[in-house]
């Protein structure tokens, strides 16, 4: 067996075997059909892949460490094996060269998109495509044994660049996921090009982000910035029947009549925008050219949705210009739109207590002071969102609510580990409610920043203090490591809290 310093390797063990089955075979003493059937199992390409998995976890920890991280190692890699098992989706190692040509593959998504790490493209005639062993659609798990996962575009972009010589990934073919996140970024693409158009038919010939990003808002539409300052670079310059064309230009396999058709209908203007007459009289050839390809037409229908969305939100604006609020007085408009989106951001953190208090509630966890305190926090952040509804009424404003993001994870680990991500997101809370208490000041709005101040500021102060304090505590007492540090936390320091 190999020595603690040394690296694992199974393939010796593997092969000697191989080489006992095929001793077995010669005595006769076992039937021979299943030794060798287990001989070909052995000698797979698959279990080739497992172990090649197990072994390269394995080595992602410090075996040099203390008995519980190799045991942790040792589990981790068990894991990995035990995935790798389950079929298509298992997990594989792919060694590919570095040379100047580079790696001949790009990689979409990041926690930034709130999505994984994923191979969109296979370079033909590159490096990947000439070695074989990536596919379009594989998730990336690690590069050099640093994981990726959950973590943002630029670091996997970073941990690629810096390889020398080779490089070392894990990864896992998901096609289904990569086809869901390009399905997302599309169906966004549309809403960013259906608001350009909406703005093109206003009059302004050359609509900046800032616009754009108001009539997204208007709808409940978060927008993300690179995305759409790309999309708007596409735009540029082109006339209403161009950019209708756009929304979904993209689609592979258009029948006759469709995107083409349109795009020609815009005749011999060119250049700058189009008379809104113009652009009006082209969105009746949106819906002018169904077809039984109920998948091109469906795509199509979503971007005539995005547009009417739009349009929607223009007519119910100026019907609230015209028929306003009886109470609204001093309620600037900028300081309405962030009031919803801090409503939003109250609803989140409710969402990501919500999860820690009944992860601490499983079986396996039974830290049921941590559950009933994290569940009690969830609850306290919807009543934040729901005071900032009242107050939005009370103030003449008008709710928008949006999509809630999921939480950035489901295991949470440790005890100390979730106060950790609960004092982040408290700081996240306190910071934006500093942003609100700013944009209320700037905006000459007293009343909103006297409220911001008795009802949340104080109270963040108050709850970040206390779970730094938390932390330091059982980062003393050896928590994670030492188990008995939080099973007493919870049962002595949150016991009194929630009694």
């Amino acid at each position: 067996m190999a020595s603690l310093g040394e690296p694992v390797r199974l393939e010796r063990d593997i092969n000697r075997a191989i080489e006992l089955l095929d001793k077995l075979q010669r005595t006769g003493e076992v039937p021979p059909q299943k030794l060798q059937a287990l001989q070909r199992v052995l000698q797979s390409e698959f279990c080739n892949a497992v172990r090649e998995v197990y072994e390269h976890v394995y080595e992602t920890v410090d075996i040099n460490s203390s008995p519980e991280v190799r045991a942790n190692a040792t589990a981790k890699a068990t894991v990995a094996a035990f995935a790798a098992s389950e079929g298509h989706s298992h997990p594989r190692v792919v060694e590919l060269p570095k040379t100047e040509e580079g790696l001949g593959f790009n990689i979409m998504g990041g926690k930034e998109q709130n999505s994984p790490i994923y191979i969109s493209r296979i370079i033909p005639g590159g490096i990947a495509d000439r070695h074989g062993g990536l596919k379009r659609g594989d998730q990336l798990l690690s590069v050099n044994g640093v994981s990726v996962e959950g973590e943002h575009h630029e670091k996997a972009v970073e941990l690629l660049k810096a390889a020398q010589g080779t490089v070392k990934l894990v990864v896992r073919y998901t096609p289904k996921v990569l086809e869901e996140m390009e399905s997302r970024f599309e169906k966004m693409r549309m809403r960013y090009v259906a608001a350009y158009l909406l703005s093109t038919l206003a009059g302004n010939e050359n609509p900046e982000a800032k616009e754009i990003k108001k009539i997204l808002e208007s709808v409940g539409i978060e927008a993300d910035d690179t995305r759409m300052e790309k999309v708007i670079s596409e735009l540029k310059g082109k006339n209403v029947n161009e950019v209708i064309a756009s929304g979904y230009g993209k689609l592979a396999s258009m029948p006759a009549g469709g995107a083409v058709a349109v795009a020609s209908s815009a005749g011999a203007g060119s250049g700058g925008a189009a008379a809104p007459a113009a652009g009006h009289a082209a969105l009746p050839n949106l819906l002018a050219t169904r077809r039984p390809d109920t998948d091109i037409f469906g795509k199509k229908a979503f971007f005539i949705k995005c547009i009417l969305m739009c349009l929607f939100s223009r007519f119910v604006s100026r019907v609230a210009r015209t028929m306003s609020s009886q109470v609204r007085q001093n309620f600037h408009q900028d300081c309405e739109a962030a009031i919803n989106r801090q409503i939003n951001l109250e609803l989140y953190a409710s969402y990501v207590y919500l999860s820690m208090g009944y992860f601490f509630d499983r079986d396996d966890q039974a830290l049921h002071n941590f559950a009933k305190f994290f569940r009690n926090q969830s609850h306290e952040e919807r009543e934040h969102a729901e005071k900032l509804m009242k107050l939005q009424n009370q103030r003449g404003g008008r709710i928008f609510l949006q999509d809630i993001r999921k939480p950035e994870r489901d295991e949470w680990g440790s005890g100390v580990e979730a106060l950790e991500c609960a004092l982040q997101l408290e700081k996240s809370v306190n910071q934006s409610l500093l942003d609100l208490h700013k944009l209320c000041s700037d905006h000459n709005d007293p009343h909103m920043c006297d409220f911001i101040e008795t009802h949340y500021l104080d109270e963040q102060v108050k709850s970040i203090k206390e779970l730094a304090d938390w932390v330091t505590n059982l980062r003393r007492m050896g928590a994670p490591k030492d188990g008995m540090a939080e099973y007493l936390f919870d049962k002595h320091t949150l016991g009194k809290e929630s009694s």
